[in-house]
């Protein structure tokens, strides 16, 4: 058995500066390597506690950070134009990088990967939940407005009518210039 100290937070064996024995490969063949951990001599449990002390203090910063942004979040309300149906039911859905993109406009960076649900798929209000730092979480406003395909089906088909009109017309011109063409042939 080995003792070593872990410069990380590791899942089923401890968190950053906890002093923990490990078999002997374990240790050799992947903690060490990978810089998971030291191994636990005085000078190294000094360093990891210094190390420690700077993270806390690190730690402090962003969670102050973090509530400020959730604060500019939460008063925020994201508007979106999207197609839908008469139902309700959007054609596609409003995913976490629109939501990204529209709070990067507004000054506010996030991960998208950090939005929950990633899509929103209904017209209307709902919020989303975006996690910014640990257990602080913000929630936003999203408003879907629906931009119906009926409408744009109906203004589709009188351009199509306007095109057949169109190609109706230049056909009769191509027959009367034919017409003529043989007519005068034929004199």
């Amino acid at each position: 058995m080995t003792v070593v100290i872990l410069k990380k937070d590791m899942a089923k064996l401890g968190s950053l500066g906890d002093q923990v024995k490990v078999k002997g490969g374990y240790a050799r063949n992947f903690l060490l390597p990978y810089g998971f951990a030291v191994e636990a001599t005085r000078k190294n449990v000094k360093q990891i506690e210094h190390e420690k002390r700077m993270l806390e203090k690190e730690i402090r910063t962003l969670e102050a950070a973090a509530q400020v942004k959730k604060g500019k979040i939460e008063k925020m309300t994201l508007e979106f134009t999207k197609k839908s149906s008469e139902s309700g039911k959007l054609f596609g859905s409003v995913t976490n990088r629109d939501i990204e993109i529209a709070l990067t406009e507004r000054g506010v960076s996030i991960d998208r990967r950090n939005v929950t649900p990633a899509h929103v798929k209904l017209v209307g209000k709902s919020t989303v939940e975006v996690k910014l730092f640990k257990a602080i979480k913000a929630t936003i406003n999203v408003n879907i407005i629906p931009e119906y395909i009926v409408e744009e089906k109906t203004e589709e088909v009188a351009q199509e009518a306007t095109n057949e009109e169109t190609v109706n017309e230049e056909i009769v011109n191509e027959e009367v210039v034919e017409e003529t063409t043989t007519e005068t042939e034929g004199e």
